[in-house]
């Protein structure tokens, strides 16, 4: 009889065989022998494509969760890694990700994955109230420079500007001006503030 007759991934290697022969006056030889298990079978690897939005910081970090989709080994996987983590705002748009498995045997896989970085965060816009003048001439100007305290983005404010930026004779007193600031993804922030336009100033 022999000693094992099915093996698993468990004997994967060098595995000795008992081999014990009886004939028919019940003399018993025993012999033994290596069974070599091997794994020729290589990993199943799945990848998913990911958007990977941006932090206020204007960075993002991709994980392995992220892009793995199950993948898979029949006798397990040993690695399962990504060859790219780090992203800022010099990186929007597609990037091709590599995802790569490899078992215990050293068969490999790859899949790829399209991440897509993205900034879906608006501007902050911080903006203090003003009071303008009008010159000889019956006019005044206003703009977001003006009147900006500080606005920030995580990737840098693009364009600003007020809804209201030439004034004349017939815009006397107190009212409310919006300030707007947009990044170059899109994403737009506002906030209001109060303009007093007086006459000119002696």
């Amino acid at each position: 009889g022999f000693s094992q007759l099915s093996y698993t991934v468990s004997d994967l290697g060098q595995n000795t065989l008992t081999v014990t022969v009886k004939d028919v006056h019940n003399n018993t030889t025993v012999v033994t022998t290596d069974i070599w298990v091997v794994d020729l079978i290589d990993p199943n690897v799945k990848a998913n494509d990911v958007i990977l939005p941006l932090n206020a910081s204007g960075t993002a970090t991709l994980t392995l969760a992220h892009v793995d989709d199950n993948s898979s080994d029949n006798a397990g996987l040993d690695s399962l890694y990504i060859d790219a983590s780090g992203y800022d705002c010099s990186d929007l748009g597609d990037h091709w990700v590599v995802l790569t498995g490899v078992d215990k045997s050293g068969n490999s896989d790859t899949a790829w994955s399209k991440v897509t970085v993205v900034d879906n965060m608006d501007p902050d816009v911080d903006v203090f109230n003003a009071t303008i003048y009008l010159d000889s001439a019956g006019s005044a100007a206003l703009s977001f420079q003006d009147v900006d305290n500080g606005s920030t983005d995580n990737c840098g404010i693009d364009t600003t500007y007020l809804s209201k930026e030439v004034f004349g004779c017939s815009d006397i007193g107190t009212y409310s001006v919006l300030a707007y600031a947009q990044d170059s993804s899109g994403n737009r922030g506002s906030s209001v503030l109060l303009v007093r336009e007086l006459l000119e100033s002696k």
